[in-house]
């Protein structure tokens, strides 16, 4: 990687997630971050293994495929769970990221291996991927990585960390990889707030667990523009508010609030203008 493309994507980065945190401070309701001695506590570690153990069971009497091996596994998995209720929340979430996580690079990254692997040995892990199959979310097999992995480190740090680890990810991607992916950050925007309202409710309503759907929290994605690399990612971007990219990242988050789930949680909220990037 030349000089200047680190430099400019030190730049971009660095811009966009000044904006997810104003944003952040602008809009979003108070989350209350765990601890990180919370997080490797040995009870909640605990409550964690028995999610993944759980959907892992699950995984591996589902006779399905795609979206409904998806919905499946999440139901069968996070029906009858004996949690203490004062981890439940988080343990859920965290528990749902590791089990969907089919990769190696959150077991090796700085940020969060001594998290992942609390919450899962090296031979649970090779066992676990084994069972799993591919769950898929809109016919993809990479969503439900997305989603759930996001809705995870909102778990670890906060909504708005999530969201800017999730845009440092793919602006990673738009430099010489698959390229920038809209719907991927859907995915993973979708996850965040399916995330956040869970561990926010007093009482998890049982359509965010053992009555999982994805159209319940994952709207439509057709129409964004996916394989974005960085010079075309750069004129999208400005420090401006109404630069091409905030726009489009404003109306993906409009199109998951608009849901229904969240109109009864949240209440309606007026979308922004329909925007997609080609």
């Amino acid at each position: 990687m030349s000089l200047l493309a680190r430099s400019w994507i030190c730049l971009l980065t660095t811009g966009m997630v000044f904006w997810v945190f104003s944003m952040a401070m602008a809009e979003d309701p108070v989350f209350v971050p765990a601890k990180n001695d919370e997080l490797l506590d040995e009870e909640f570690c605990t409550a964690v293994r028995t999610v993944i153990a759980s959907l892992t069971n699950a995984a591996r009497k589902c006779k399905l495929e795609g979206d409904a091996r998806t919905e499946e596994i999440i139901r069968q998995g996070l029906a009858e769970l004996n949690l203490p209720d004062k981890y439940r929340r988080r343990a859920i979430v965290l528990g749902l990221a590791v089990a969907f996580d089919q990769g190696q690079q959150l077991r090796q990254s700085v940020l969060t291996r001594r998290f992942w692997i609390k919450y899962e040995s090296e031979s649970e892990n090779r066992a676990r991927r084994k069972v799993m199959g591919t769950p898929t979310m809109n016919d993809r097999a990479d969503l439900p990585q997305h989603f759930f992995i996001a809705g995870g480190l909102v778990a670890l740090t906060n909504p708005e960390m999530a969201e800017a680890t999730s845009i440092l990810k793919e602006v990673t991607d738009a430099n010489g990889g698959s390229g920038f992916s809209y719907v991927d950050m859907g995915a993973n925007l979708a996850g965040i707030i399916y995330a956040t309202e869970l561990i926010r409710q007093p009482e998890i309503p049982p359509v965010f667990t053992e009555g999982f759907e994805i159209k319940t929290f994952v709207p439509d994605l057709s129409g964004l523009a996916e394989g974005v690399m960085l010079t075309e990612l750069r004129n999208d971007f400005s420090l401006d508010a109404e630069s091409r990219f905030k726009r489009v990242i404003q109306a993906i988050k409009d199109r998951v609030l608009n849901l229904p789930i969240y109109h009864k949680i949240l209440g309606p909220r007026p979308a922004s203008e329909s925007a997609s990037i080609k």
